[in-house]
């Protein structure tokens, strides 16, 4: 159909990115998928490893929001000291799930 839509009051157009979990959906512009592909992946890198250390029984206080010392100590994230890394368009697919509907 490759048409504009309105869901929940939110303009979804074709080639937009929705990401959705249990919690909600969310759409990107396709315009700007790539640029927020390495701030997300940082951010869930983050979150995943905050998770695992407060039920691993370390106290919530202390650990978020996290303190440099606790970016830096995230294993697998990009770059040392918690920095980001260059995401390829085909990891983008990847991260967001995203299939080609004919053009990039």
């Amino acid at each position: 159909m490759q048409t504009p839509i309105s869901c929940a009051g939110v303009a979804v157009y074709p080639g937009d990115v929705l990401v959705g979990d249990r919690d909600g959906v969310v759409v990107i512009p396709r315009a700007i998928a790539e640029e927020i592909a390495d701030p997300s992946l940082a951010q869930e890198q983050m979150e995943a490893y905050l998770n695992t250390r407060i039920k691993g029984g370390e106290p919530l206080w202390g650990i978020y929001p996290p303190s440099d010392e606790t970016k830096g100590a995230v294993p697998g994230l990009a770059g040392s000291g918690g920095g980001r890394q260059r995401v390829s368009t085909g990891r983008l697919r990847e991260i967001f799930k995203w299939e080609q509907s004919g053009s990039t």
